[in-house]
């Protein structure tokens, strides 16, 4: 059975551990010495690929429907529908104060131009969103037996929605276990896919397995990111022990299908799990979050925009020819600073290219001041 969480009660105790609800990608860094921070290149320079023009701040992604803050914010489209996804989200009160969390949740956004809005509509009762990745029965049980996650709970947190036929999609989840008094304590379960319907009434999502590959064994394959590109989904995922990520692909039609899997090698697919660490495998590595896509306002290229692990507050791109790589690490761009977090750091940085046109670019991450999903514009020349 599914069960749908929106708003659970917590104890007052919880509330002095909001700032530990981070999903796995907000994960503390240590900041290196400022030597150590990626340039864009030994001169300083851009590449003349990706050249930017001006980089802005918009406005928060606030909800339309309700009152709280949720972090994380993916993006795709079904259907022509636009389907924002969320970590840890968290109502309130018109006071300010809580009255629920779900793990995560999920909004239509709004075809105009850099919005700041997203819509609700499947709220409870009390007005609170849903949980779209739904909990298991078991999940479920966990999660109340441990005081409304007073101390602990399962994290669902999920990635971004790809379309694979009329009206529906998929999204990866990662399923984790966490202690809410310390970060250093969320253990990965594995990872799953849920199957996602744009209906009029909302974004749906069904859990068909609980999950496919464990943590033990495999990356979180499509946490990081996905991309679909004619028949195929290829899902990006962090090795938890060294932080790299790995690129594996499946035919759409077999997504729900372990066995279906290639893996990428450094050389060809192959159709064996990789054994990791794999130094030759790896794709990318000091990378916290990122999105792909294939730009032609770049020549066609396939390019990332993302964030690093030495929480430097920055976005940066790079591209490559071939969603395999080479990417063009030495090379890559700095297109973005964000405002500085004091004590604490930006995360979550992502792209939304389907807003606009090539030249210009959507592009969100987290603030931990505000605990919202943050938005800014990128135009290139």
């Amino acid at each position: 059975m599914n069960i749908r969480v929106a708003g659970l009660r917590c104890p007052r105790s919880f509330l002095l551990l909001l700032p530990l609800l981070l999903p796995v990608c907000a994960r503390p860094f240590l900041r290196p010495p400022p030597a150590m921070f990626p340039r864009s290149d030994s001169s300083g320079s851009q590449p003349p690929l990706i050249r930017v023009k001006s980089a802005e701040l918009v406005a928060p992604l606030l909800s339309a429907s309700w009152t709280g803050v949720r972090d994380v914010g993916h993006s795709g489209v079904i259907d022509g529908k636009i389907i924002w996804t969320f970590g840890d989200t968290i109502s309130k009160d018109k006071d300010g104060n809580m009255t629920g969390l779900a793990p995560n949740t999920a909004a239509y956004g709004d075809w105009m131009l850099w919005t700041s809005s997203s819509y609700e509509r499947q709220l409870d009762d009390n007005d609170r969103p849903n949980q779209f990745v739904p909990y298991t029965q078991e999940e479920y049980n966990f999660w109340k037996d441990s005081n409304w996650a007073g101390d602990h709970r399962i994290g669902i947190w999920v990635s971004n929605v790809v379309q694979t036929g009329p009206g529906e999609g998929i999204a990866f989840y990662d399923k984790s276990s966490i202690l809410t008094e310390s970060l250093e304590n969320i253990k990965r379960i594995g990872t799953g896919v849920a199957k996602v319907y744009a209906k009029d009434e909302g974004p749906i999502a069904d859990r068909v397995h609980d999950i496919i590959f464990d943590a033990q064994t495999d990356p979180s394959w499509g946490c990081f990111t996905t991309y679909k590109e004619d028949d195929y989904i290829y899902a990006f995922g962090e090795w938890t022990a060294d932080k790299n990520v790995y690129l594996s692909r499946v035919a759409v039609a077999d997504v729900f299908s372990k066995d279906k899997y290639e893996y990428w090698n450094g050389q060809t697919w192959q159709s064996q799990s990789l054994t990791l660490p794999d130094e030759a495998a790896k794709v990318f590595w000091n990378i916290q979050s990122g999105t792909i896509w294939k730009s032609n306002h770049h020549a066609g290229k396939y390019v990332m925009l993302y964030m690093t692990n030495w929480a430097d507050d920055t976005l940066r791109m790079m591209w490559s020819d071939s969603i395999t790589g080479p990417w063009n690490i030495e090379n890559q761009v700095q297109v973005m600073k964000l405002p500085s977090c004091e004590n604490s750091f930006n995360y979550c940085g992502y792209a939304h290219p389907q807003f606009g046109d090539d030249s210009e670019l959507l592009v969100s991450w987290t603030s931990p001041q505000s605990g919202q999903v943050q938005l800014g514009k990128i135009t290139f020349e």
